[in-house]
């Protein structure tokens, strides 16, 4: 075979995929061939070498002409059925609303960490929250793992960027007293929510995997309850159940003894026969409360009570505030809640309980020369 041919070969190989610098050694070798090479791959004969080195290690894609709203594209039709609905539709929201109207137009190649960082400064002198430009760099980093694994890129520059400093806001906890309030006016005024709203204060449960419960899911002679399964939104606007996204959210909830009362009370005062499948919270004419609704009549009590700023996941973290003020070791919040990790608990209420470290001290023994 002549050289060539080889040549030839070689390149339809590599052609439809990696960058240029597949091509080097070739390149350097037998450079009588460079404008044939040229021709194949469409570039021009006076291209600079030293400059395909460099963008070689610089994320350069095969297609040069590659602009980073079209790739976003692509990379929403790739994920649209392999990840949960609700997150895809997070995923479009910020990309056409806030990287493509911003970084769109930029060819995928020209892309680096400075150009990321300077948009991400520019997003919050003009208003756009802290958490908004964290997740839009969530998102770019993964489209960006995703071009690296089809070879558009040879590295991402997402992960070298840096966003602003978010504030230091506290979350925010509800004192004993204002949960009496928040549950006697439920009691007068929304009495088919109080199930669900008081369980959540006492298990710390999202709204999605309380309105998920099933019965089966309950067992009340041993004061427990299970996270099986969540709601997640569909495409058609509706719920579907799946199991919860991590291993540790899939977990074991101790219930007091009290409270365990008051769900076998609630049980009795459903009318007919109960079954493990039907869900735990519903109302009287028997249909399941649904998560949006959940919310929104949370924050109607809320308003009515003066309390503007208060939602519906204030009564997860309140749950998880009081058992660190109580002395609960943070691990048994983190199984609680259904953490990743303890470092996500303490990271999220760090501020709660300043001063565990303090009474941790207090008991330890005093060691002195004898």
């Amino acid at each position: 075979m002549s050289d060539r041919k080889e040549i030839q070969n070689e390149m339809e190989e590599f052609a439809f995929g990696p960058d240029y610098r597949h091509f080097y050694g070739y390149i350097k070798r037998l450079d009588e061939y460079l404008p044939d090479i040229f021709k194949y791959l469409g570039v021009s004969e006076e291209v600079d070498l030293e400059k395909i080195r460099a963008d070689s290690k610089h994320g350069l894609a095969s297609n040069d002409r590659l602009k980073l709203k079209d790739y976003l594209n692509e990379y929403l039709t790739l994920k649209e059925n392999s990840v949960q609905y609700n997150s895809w539709k997070n995923y479009k929201i910020l990309i056409d609303n806030h990287i493509s109207p911003r970084l769109g137009n930029i060819k995928i190649s020209k892309i680096n960490p400075v150009v990321i960082t300077n948009i991400w400064n520019k997003m919050k002198n003009d208003g756009v929250g802290v958490v908004t430009i964290r997740r839009c760099q969530s998102v770019l980093a993964n489209a960006f793992n995703e071009a690296i694994a089809r070879n558009l890129l040879t590295y991402n520059p997402a992960n070298y960027a840096t966003t602003p400093k978010a504030p230091d806001n506290e979350i925010r906890l509800l004192e004993d007293h204002a949960i009496q309030l928040i549950l006697d006016y439920t009691v007068l005024y929304h009495s088919q929510y109080l199930p669900i709203i008081s369980t959540a204060f006492q298990t710390g449960m999202r709204r999605s995997e309380l309105c998920a419960l099933r019965w089966g899911d309950v067992d009340l002679d041993l004061a427990v309850l299970y996270v099986n399964r969540t709601f997640a939104k569909a495409k058609n606007g509706g719920l579907t159940e799946k199991a919860p996204k991590t291993k540790s959210g899939k977990r074991k909830i101790d219930l007091s003894p009290q409270f365990a009362i008051f769900l076998r009370n609630y049980l009795e005062s459903h009318h007919g026969e109960i079954t493990p499948d039907q869900r735990v919270f519903r109302y009287t004419n028997g249909k399941q409360i649904k998560p949006d609704r959940v919310t929104h009549v949370f924050k109607m009590i809320a308003l009515a009570l003066d309390m503007p700023d208060i939602h519906f996941h204030n009564t997860r973290h309140s749950h998880a505030g009081m058992l660190l003020k109580m002395g609960i070791h943070p691990k048994v919040v983190q199984e609680r809640l259904g953490h990743s990790s303890i470092q996500v608990t303490m990271d999220i209420y760090s501020h709660v309980a300043p001063n565990l470290q303090k009474e941790a001290i207090q008991n330890f023994p005093m060691f002195t020369p004898s």
